[in-house]
């Protein structure tokens, strides 16, 4: 599948479709994801500004939605999520 990564994989299947994302800790700190719906995307940086200290958690509470739980370099844990 590619790309380097530290520590986890973050996998979650999205409920109601055939979408499953990845999501992981790049070897420069910020988050990435590749899904596959009907065949895999490239890598992709989700946010550059967002530095990890951790693996990615991952979950989804519906066909739209992505929670993303990781430790940040200040130690905090931090939270992004989509619609």
């Amino acid at each position: 599948m590619g790309g380097n990564i530290k520590g986890d994989i973050a996998a979650v299947a999205i409920p109601g479709s055939n979408v499953t994302d990845l999501y992981v800790r790049g070897m420069d700190d910020t988050l990435w994801q590749k899904y596959w719906d009907n065949g895999w995307s490239d890598w992709q940086q989700v946010d550059p500004g967002f530095k990890l200290a951790s693996s990615p958690v991952a979950v989804s509470a519906g066909p739209s939605h992505r929670s993303i739980y990781a430790r940040g370099t200040d130690g905090s844990v931090y939270h992004k999520s989509w619609k």
